[in-house]
């Protein structure tokens, strides 16, 4: 079981090399109950980022 901190240390890690910022904020803004839609994934982008996260190992 993940800690808060080991979670948040996760998301730090892999957030930005996956997700636009943008589409990260509108998601947890929808979990919040401030938007009616959450952030949308760009699948190219998404894979791209593993690609990169996969190759530095």
């Amino acid at each position: 079981m993940f800690s808060f901190f080991a979670m948040n240390e996760t998301f730090e890690r892999y957030s930005g090399s996956l997700f636009p910022f943008e589409e990260i904020r509108a998601e947890m803004d929808f979990i919040r109950g401030k938007r009616e839609r959450g952030g949308k994934i760009n699948i190219k982008k998404f894979i791209d980022g593993l690609m990169i996260l996969t190759e530095q190992g």
